[in-house]
């Protein structure tokens, strides 16, 4: 090895998860449990309550958080969705 190439680099594996695998491990990550366990005994609905229920706290904090710094930076950074998952109710679903 050429010492001006440096250090070899190896590639790195970047798990390509789909929607319910992504939601699994957040939730489990969340939660501090086995992915397993979310798998074998919850149901779709329930995992996607939850996620959408956690989300929707770290994306509430992520904005209240970017909004507090703005008030005093000459910078403004953009402020994000206050909720990144949207509960519709069946009234709403009706009307549109």
């Amino acid at each position: 090895m050429d010492s001006k190439e440096g250090p070899e680099k190896k590639p790195t594996y970047d798990a390509k998860l789909g929607v319910y695998p992504a939601m699994v491990h957040y939730v489990a990550k969340t939660l501090k449990i086995d992915p397993n366990e979310i798998f074998d005994k919850w149901s779709v609905p329930q995992l996607v309550i939850t996620y959408g229920v956690y989300m929707n706290q770290e994306s509430y904090r992520i904005h209240q958080e970017i909004k507090s710094l703005n008030q005093g930076a000459k910078k403004k950074q953009k402020v994000p969705e206050m909720y990144a998952v949207k509960f519709i109710s069946k009234e709403q679903i009706n009307d549109q």
